[in-house]
């Protein structure tokens, strides 16, 4: 007697589907770098699609709220007057901002002066954002202090605070944002112990002008050091000037150590870089041996230029 011949059925699929690249239903290849090397199993529409993805940006406006004319004059900053031998005025917040990140654009460049002159103002904003919050810790302890007593207090503040708009394009604007809000509240505080007879009008003016001082400090800093390195002569400097036999090579060289000194040695070699830096490349090491030769004999570079050479640039021509 025949027996039929069993067959047999399709196993149940409970994986997840597969998608066949085109490559396997045409038969033809897809470039690798048509498929941004993208997985085999990822469709060529949708591996494309990455080269449509746009930078990222904020999708609301920044915006700094301020309650005090102390914090909005240090954000402003002062003109020149007429009979004035500073032609620059006091620098502000905006000023420095927009001075930071055009030392930020130039350390892509791997200007070695400019690496020094973002850390050193990371180190002053430091020291700055330190002594505004001890100050503000004090006497919010002291407020705290009464408020256990049984008096009811609040920070003052203004009924009209204000809104500035940002719009800044690198992250230095708004570290030296950060700061200014940071002092602004710590005004509010030391306003708010003053008229609760913690501190006397005249400790107040000092604590006051002691942060003031060390925040124009550090944006006259960063003003500094934009009018010279932005100068036209100092913009192309880096560190491949140090083996350059250029005559213009050795001129910025010169300008820049007359103007600052010579680069440390931890950050002429990139052993320490800026908090922000647009440099990303990675040295061998025999680059990084010929530049620890070049920082243990920095040897002064006699050129005939003088600073009068570099104050073309001007803070008017700043850009955010």
């Amino acid at each position: 007697m025949a027996t039929k011949k069993a067959t047999s059925k399709p196993a149940a699929v409970t994986a997840d589907v597969i998608t066949t690249p085109e490559s396997v239903v045409t038969g033809d290849p897809v470039p690798s770098n048509e498929r941004q090397n993208a997985n085999p199993e990822v469709p060529l529409t949708q591996a494309q699609s990455i080269k449509n993805m746009g930078s990222l940006r904020a999708m609301e406006e920044d915006t700094m709220t301020l309650h005090t004319v102390e914090a909005m004059r240090i954000y402003l900053g002062v003109s020149p007057s007429p009979e004035s031998n500073n032609k620059y005025g006091i620098s502000g917040a905006r000023r420095a901002a927009a001075a930071l990140r055009q030392l930020h654009v130039l350390t892509v460049k791997d200007n070695p002066y400019a690496d020094w002159m973002l850390i050193q103002v990371d180190a002053m904003n430091a020291d700055a954002v330190k002594a505004i919050e001890a100050m503000e810790i004090k006497f919010v302890k002291k407020l705290d202090g009464l408020k256990a007593r049984g008096l009811s207090y609040s920070i003052v503040g203004t009924r009209t605070p204000q809104a500035v708009s940002l719009g800044y394009r690198s992250p230095y604007g708004f570290a030296v944002t950060n700061t200014v809000v940071s002092f602004d509240y710590m005004t509010r505080v030391l306003k708010s112990a003053e008229l609760r007879d913690l501190m006397s009008k005249a400790e107040l003016h000092s604590e006051l002008e002691r942060v003031k001082g060390k925040l124009r400090g550090m944006f006259e800093f960063a003003a500094k050091a934009q009018r010279i390195l932005l100068n036209p002569l100092m913009q192309p400097l880096c560190r491949a000037d140090y083996t350059s036999q250029d005559a213009d090579a050795a001129k910025r060289i010169a300008a820049a150590k007359q103007a600052f000194g010579d680069v440390p040695q931890l950050i002429f070699t990139h052993a320490q870089l800026p908090r922000h830096t647009l440099w990303n490349q990675r040295l061998a090491p025999a680059e990084r041996e010929l530049l620890e030769r070049i920082a243990n004999s920095q040897e002064q570079i006699t050129v005939d230029v003088t600073m009068k050479d570099l104050s073309q640039t001007t803070a008017a021509g700043l850009v955010q």
